[in-house]
Protein backbone atom coordinates (compact mmCIF):
# COMPACT_ATOMS: atom_id res chain seq x y z
CA UNK A 1 0.00 0.00 0.00
CA UNK A 2 2.59 2.44 0.89
CA UNK A 3 4.65 1.80 -2.54
CA UNK A 4 1.43 2.93 -4.40
CA UNK A 5 1.00 5.53 -2.42
CA UNK A 6 3.80 6.68 -0.47
CA UNK A 7 2.03 10.02 0.49
CA UNK A 8 -0.92 8.57 2.41
CA UNK A 9 1.12 7.04 5.22
CA UNK A 10 -1.22 8.10 8.12
CA UNK A 11 -4.09 6.38 5.96
CA UNK A 12 -2.20 2.87 6.06
CA UNK A 13 -1.75 3.56 9.52
CA UNK A 14 -5.40 4.08 10.59
CA UNK A 15 -6.48 0.75 8.26
CA UNK A 16 -2.79 -1.51 9.86
CA UNK A 17 -4.41 -0.04 13.42
CA UNK A 18 -8.20 -0.67 13.02
CA UNK A 19 -7.41 -4.20 12.02
CA UNK A 20 -5.25 -5.24 15.06
CA UNK A 21 -7.82 -3.35 17.37
CA UNK A 22 -10.67 -5.73 15.54
CA UNK A 23 -8.34 -8.73 16.27
CA UNK A 24 -7.52 -7.86 19.70
CA UNK A 25 -11.84 -7.00 20.18
CA UNK A 26 -12.55 -10.25 18.27
CA UNK A 27 -10.07 -12.23 20.48
CA UNK A 28 -11.43 -10.84 23.75
CA UNK A 29 -15.47 -11.76 22.83
CA UNK A 30 -14.34 -15.32 22.10
CA UNK A 31 -12.33 -15.90 24.86
CA UNK A 32 -15.62 -14.53 27.08
CA UNK A 33 -17.87 -16.53 25.10
CA UNK A 34 -15.69 -19.40 25.48
CA UNK A 35 -14.84 -19.21 29.16
CA UNK A 36 -18.81 -18.17 29.79
CA UNK A 37 -20.14 -21.34 28.12
CA UNK A 38 -16.93 -23.73 29.11
CA UNK A 39 -15.21 -22.36 32.01
CA UNK A 40 -12.10 -21.60 32.17
CA UNK A 41 -10.14 -24.56 32.14
CA UNK A 42 -10.86 -24.64 27.90
CA UNK A 43 -10.12 -21.13 27.06
CA UNK A 44 -7.08 -22.43 25.03
CA UNK A 45 -9.09 -24.90 23.05
CA UNK A 46 -10.20 -22.28 20.05
CA UNK A 47 -6.60 -21.45 19.75
CA UNK A 48 -4.89 -23.85 17.67
CA UNK A 49 -7.20 -23.75 14.70
CA UNK A 50 -7.36 -19.99 14.92
CA UNK A 51 -3.29 -20.12 15.00
CA UNK A 52 -3.04 -22.84 11.74
CA UNK A 53 -5.37 -20.85 9.75
CA UNK A 54 -3.70 -17.88 10.48
CA UNK A 55 -0.59 -19.78 9.48
CA UNK A 56 -1.84 -21.27 6.27
CA UNK A 57 -2.93 -17.51 5.37
CA UNK A 58 0.63 -15.99 6.31
CA UNK A 59 2.42 -18.69 3.73
CA UNK A 60 -0.22 -18.44 1.23
CA UNK A 61 0.42 -14.75 0.84
CA UNK A 62 4.04 -14.47 1.54
CA UNK A 63 4.69 -17.30 -1.26
CA UNK A 64 1.76 -15.78 -3.55
CA UNK A 65 3.07 -12.55 -3.53
CA UNK A 66 6.71 -12.78 -2.31
CA UNK A 67 9.37 -13.32 -5.12
CA UNK A 68 11.54 -15.81 -4.57
CA UNK A 69 10.06 -16.51 -0.64
CA UNK A 70 12.84 -19.54 0.53
CA UNK A 71 15.68 -18.07 -1.79
CA UNK A 72 15.93 -14.80 0.71
CA UNK A 73 14.64 -12.27 -2.01
CA UNK A 74 11.37 -12.18 -0.91
CA UNK A 75 9.45 -8.80 -0.60
CA UNK A 76 8.18 -9.56 2.98
CA UNK A 77 10.19 -12.03 5.21
CA UNK A 78 13.63 -13.08 3.61
CA UNK A 79 13.31 -16.19 5.54
CA UNK A 80 17.04 -17.19 4.68
CA UNK A 81 18.36 -14.60 5.75
CA UNK A 82 16.33 -15.90 9.41
CA UNK A 83 17.42 -18.80 9.48
CA UNK A 84 21.32 -17.81 8.71
CA UNK A 85 20.51 -15.50 11.77
CA UNK A 86 19.33 -18.08 14.19
CA UNK A 87 22.35 -20.58 13.29
CA UNK A 88 25.27 -17.81 13.79
CA UNK A 89 23.37 -17.02 17.24
CA UNK A 90 22.66 -20.44 18.51
CA UNK A 91 25.76 -22.47 17.72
Amino acid sequence: MLQLAPDATDVAMAIYSGLYNIGIGGGALLGNQVMHDLGLSTLGLPVPPFATIGLMFFLYIHLRYGKNAFLGKSRFLPLNTLIFRYQTNHG
